[in-house]
């Protein structure tokens, strides 16, 4: 089964920030840019990324596509990620761009979505630079699609999904890092990374 993604040198950690020590959008964004910033520099480290979700389910809603007047009821996935979530997890862009740090808070609310969720919902028609949301004014943009991925289960059929960028929606995050040799021998010292961020913060749920 083709997993549309490569899992094989990849460690993953969760990181769950309680919002009574970080109440603030910006604080939970600067812990997470730094985090994969020292994670990146440490030794077999090829590149670091995080997503609100990796492997497993995902936050789904029924979701408006601009100019179409019914909600459509099939689920549709979202994920908040960091800019290098597909690179480090190797799943391959078909059209369009990647997030970026022009996708700040304070831009345009932009989204990437999968292959299934563009034929899906725009058979016919370019899904690039559609809007969609999920509820009152958040209108997205789609700016990106990517490759499809068995991320609920090889036994499971793929899901409509989409993407948006961590900067406009920080919050836990679950840590994915690749590496030249083993993954398990970065343990050790990303726990100490995370410490030297804050003493009080576990890392839960590290597994290849």
């Amino acid at each position: 089964v083709d997993f549309g993604f490569e899992p094989r040198h990849v460690l993953s950690a969760r990181v769950e920030l309680p919002r009574t020590k970080y109440p603030e959008a910006a604080a939970r964004q600067q812990f997470f840019d730094r985090l994969l910033e020292r994670a990146r520099a440490l030794p077999g480290v090829t590149g670091a990324a995080a997503g609100s979700s990796v492997l497993g389910a995902s936050n789904s809603s029924s979701f408006t596509i601009e100019g179409r007047p019914e909600r459509i009821q099939q689920p549709l996935t979202f994920d908040n990620i960091t800019p290098d979530f597909f690179q480090v997890l190797q799943v391959p862009l078909l059209r369009g761009r990647s997030f970026s740090d022009r996708d700040t808070a304070d831009a345009p609310l932009v989204a990437i979505i999968n292959e299934t969720t563009a034929k899906t919902h725009w058979p016919n028609e370019d899904a690039l630079r559609k809007r969609f949301t999920f509820g009152g004014d958040r209108w997205m943009t789609v700016v990106g699609i990517v490759a499809d991925t068995r991320r609920a289960g090889v036994d499971q059929r793929v899901r409509t999904e989409s993407y948006q960028p961590y900067t406009q929606d920080p919050g836990s995050m679950t840590v994915v890092i690749r590496t030249a040799g083993q993954p398990t021998a970065i343990v050790s010292a990303l726990r100490a990374v995370v410490r030297e961020l804050d003493l009080e913060q576990p890392l839960a749920r590290v597994a290849p």
